[in-house]
């Protein structure tokens, strides 16, 4: 008798889970471009300290199927990241 009582609470349990998902589906995630933005920069005289920070911009592609992504830092012109970052399948 134990074990019925069990065994519909694990079956509600389940359907709760189950129209939780149609009630509040998953977003479709997608990847865009972004731009930080100008950085900050102050300029004062020689003997004060001056500060600037770097823009990085966010590139996208697709190589073999894959979506990938990487860091360049448009003030150094050179990449952030050493290797591109897998993302999925395209």
């Amino acid at each position: 008798m134990m074990r019925k009582a069990k065994w519909k609470r694990v079956v509600a349990t389940g359907a709760i889970l189950m129209s939780l998902g149609m009630v509040f589906p998953v977003a479709d995630i997608q990847a865009e471009e972004v731009d930080f933005g100008p950085g900050i920069v102050e300029i004062v005289d020689d003997d004060s300290i001056s500060t600037c920070a770097d823009q990085i911009r966010i590139v996208y592609r697709i190589h073999n199927g894959r979506r990938q992504k990487r860091r360049w830092n448009q003030t150094q012109g050179k990449w952030v990241d050493k290797n591109w970052i897998d993302l999925g399948p395209a």
